[in-house]
């Protein structure tokens, strides 16, 4: 029987190990990518406005919100985060509120940050490494922090103290009005159009008053100075529906209805966003009894 040298065993001991390694480095690359649940919009509706869908993220020194909202009065759909931002980061106006960035806004047609009050809603929290995709737009929780959102032309990532934007970036109100375009990994096709982040504040509709029911879109109250007041849907009278919410925002607020102030007046359910969000909605108040929709529309 021939005797294998030492030196051939030795080199055959390496080699047989070469695999081993492999298959071990294929395991740990594994464990390090960590899979995506994408979760089912329906499940994070916000209660207050069904067509929203709204969420918290983890981070270090607490819990941020985000929200997806749909399309309104020509302005586009968008996910709007709040966040951390650097101590330096520059101040930025959004209408009477300036001061240092807390939001990050994306739409289709780019990325932007504001500041905003917030909302009355407290959220559930989405675990880490969850995804959801409402419409073309699309975010996703980091391991242990953060999160990252994106649409088919630009991006973010908020994590703990660092906001970074890809993609189209829309300029904060504060800076001339420009875009400016960093480079992004995300796909892009066509340049986006520079928008601001506020929706316009006047709402369309015939304007009139008076005794007889109305159709919808019709704004009550220009006439005789009168904050104006939309009928959004069903058939009610102008002056039924002025007194409607100046009833409802005259009355006195006890402060156990949350910052949002719902709470049912004659019959109607009301609500009052913040200004935040009164700016993302375009309302400052809204009554709805039956199929009757009246709101207040944000105006400048």
């Amino acid at each position: 029987m021939r005797t294998i040298p030492k030196s051939l065993l030795a080199a055959g001991a390496v080699l047989a190990l070469v695999p081993a390694l492999a298959a071990c480095d294929t395991d740990e690359n594994a464990a390090a990518t960590p899979s995506i649940t994408d979760v089912n919009p329906a499940d994070w509706v916000n209660p207050m406005y069904t067509d929203h869908y709204t969420w918290a993220y983890a981070t270090a020194d607490g819990n941020r919100i985000c929200t997806a909202f749909p399309a309104r009065s020509g302005y586009p759909a968008g996910i709007s985060c709040s966040a951390n931002f650097p101590a330096d980061a520059p101040e930025v106006k959004n209408d009477v509120f300036v001061g240092p960035p807390n939001t990050v806004v994306l739409t289709k047609d780019g990325v932007q940050i504001t500041i905003d009050e917030g909302g009355p809603f407290t959220p559930k929290v989405m675990p880490e490494n969850h995804r959801i995709t409402v419409g073309e737009l699309r975010c996703t929780t980091l391991p242990e922090h953060g999160i990252q959102c994106a649409s088919s032309t630009a991006g973010f990532t908020a994590d703990n103290g660092t906001v970074t934007q890809t993609g189209e970036i829309i300029a904060p109100s504060t800076a001339p009005a420009s875009t400016a375009t960093t480079t992004t990994t995300i796909p892009s096709t066509t340049a986006a159009e520079t928008t601001s982040s506020t929706p316009p504040a006047v709402m369309d509709g015939p304007y009139t008053e008076g005794p007889e029911p109305v159709a919808p879109g019709t704004m009550c109250g220009v006439a005789s100075g009168n904050t104006p007041v939309q009928v959004v849907s069903g058939s009610i009278s102008c002056i039924d529906a002025i007194a409607v919410i100046d009833g409802y925002l005259a009355a006195p607020d006890d402060g156990s209805h949350g910052n949002a102030r719902i709470k049912e007046y004659q019959g109607w359910s009301c609500s009052a966003p913040t200004y935040g969000t009164s700016q993302q909605f375009g309302y400052t108040a809204k009554c709805t009894k039956g199929g009757i929709e009246l709101i207040r529309p944000t105006f400048g």
